[in-house]
């Protein structure tokens, strides 16, 4: 697997980005190789270092719309993990980043209930790779 980051601060992860990453891994002979978000997220500190900032209302659309890109599209079967930054904050000094889905004293924000609704069961996509039949004979 190719593992990836695809940070946006304002908005859905960066699902161009990971498009890009997926066309070099083709381009280079590596199609059968999945690609792995392995960290993605938004700041909710308007102190914090990754600027611009998000609301809690917008950290729950942002990881909507990126969950819905992952798993409703059969453009991305090639995802086959993406890790949400972190379940809670590690800290609470006003100069840090708060990216989890609970705050720092487990407290659920909104996002944290988008991600339980997405993580519930449902009726997975179709496999993408389908077997090339080269030959019908013996």
């Amino acid at each position: 697997a190719v593992g990836v980051h695809p940070y946006n601060w304002g908005g859905p992860i960066d699902i161009s980005g990971v498009a890009n990453i997926r066309q070099i891994t083709v381009n280079r002979g590596d199609a059968e190789k999945s690609v792995w978000l392995t960290e993605y997220g938004w700041n909710l500190n308007p102190d914090g270092g990754h600027q611009p900032y998000a609301t809690q209302a917008q950290q729950a659309q942002y990881l909507l719309a990126s969950l819905q890109y992952l798993y409703d599209s059969y453009d991305y079967f090639y995802v086959t993990q993406a890790s949400h930054h972190t379940i809670c904050d590690w800290t609470t000094a006003a100069n840090e980043d708060w990216m989890g889905l609970c705050d720092y004293s487990l407290n659920p924000r909104p996002a944290y209930d988008t991600f339980r609704d997405c993580a519930a069961p449902r009726t997975p996509r179709l496999e993408s790779r389908a077997p090339v039949i080269t030959s019908l004979g013996p």
